[in-house]
């Protein structure tokens, strides 16, 4: 398995997690991880960003697993 550091930019909803339900913003989208079978290593960021630390299959292509990240966690 590979491991990525993702830095992803947040743009729905004016793009601010607030602090008071962050934390389950971070759950929703490690749920989002682990479907597209991915490891979730550590989640994190701010109010318009997200980090993630995971780890993928070599054969899965980061690409897609980012766009599919980005359309569950921004709509």
């Amino acid at each position: 398995s590979l491991h990525y550091h993702v830095i992803l930019h947040l743009k729905a909803g004016g793009g601010l997690i607030d602090e008071s339900w962050r934390g389950v913003f971070y759950k929703y989208a490690a749920g989002c991880l682990k479907a597209l079978r991915c490891e979730v290593e550590a989640i994190g960021g701010s109010r318009d960003h997200l980090h993630l630390l995971i780890g993928a299959d070599s054969g899965a292509a980061l690409a897609d697993i980012i766009r599919r990240v980005k359309l569950l966690t921004q709509s």
